[in-house]
C-alpha cells in the first residue's frame, strides 16, 4: 500500500485513512477495519434521503412490497436500524403500519421527527436492542441498511484482507 502523504495535503484535505477492506471466508460479508469511531463520524451527519431521487422512489416501492409479502398489519411494528431522516419509515406510516427509527445521527433523526417518525437518537447496540424490544407491539419486522456488524456472524476467525 502506498505511504499516504501528510503535511499541508492531509490538512488541507482533512484526516486520511487507509483502506483496508476484509472478506470473511465464511459469508463473503466485506467490512472496513474501524479507524475511527463511529460517534465521531455519525454525530452529526450530513447526508439526507431528498439528495437521492432514485432513494425517495424506492422507499414507497419497498414499504409496499414487504408490507404485502410479511402480511404487514397496524399491530406490527416496524424498527430501522440507521434510519436516516425517516424516509422509508414514513412509507409504512402512511400504510397505517408503526414505526420506529435508531439513528444515531441528531441532526438527521430530528427531520425523521418532524416528519412524524417516531426516532431514538442512539447507535444500535444491546441496551437500545433491549429498549426497543419492550416498546409497542411484540410483532416486530427490523430493518437495516449500510450498518456494520463487529464481526461476521458465522465466523470470527477466518478472514482474508
Amino acid at each position: 500500500m502506498r505511504e499516504l502523504r501528510r503535511g499541508r495535503s492531509a490538512r488541507r484535505h482533512g484526516a486520511l485513512y487507509p483502506l483496508h477492506v476484509r472478506i470473511c471466508d465464511a459469508c463473503f460479508l466485506v467490512q472496513l477495519r474501524t479507524y475511527v469511531p463511529p460517534e465521531d463520524i455519525f454525530t452529526e451527519y450530513a447526508c439526507f434521503s431528498p439528495y437521492s431521487s432514485s432513494w425517495l422512489e424506492h422507499a414507497p416501492r419497498y414499504a409496499d412490497m414487504i408490507t404485502e409479502r410479511l402480511r404487514l398489519r397496524p399491530d406490527k411494528l416496524v424498527v430501522e436500524l440507521g434510519s436516516n431522516d425517516g424516509c422509508l419509515l414514513q412509507a409504512f406510516i402512511e400504510r397505517g403500519i408503526p414505526a420506529l427509527g435508531i439513528e444515531p445521527a441528531g441532526s438527521v433523526a430530528e427531520v425523521a421527527v418532524e416528519r412524524g417518525v417516531p426516532t431514538v437518537v442512539a447507535f444500535f447496540g444491546a441496551d437500545t436492542g433491549s429498549a426497543t424490544c419492550r416498546r409497542g407491539s411484540s410483532r416486530r419486522f427490523a430493518r437495516g441498511q449500510r450498518t456494520s456488524s463487529p464481526r461476521c456472524p458465522t465466523s470470527t476467525t477466518s478472514w482474508r484482507g
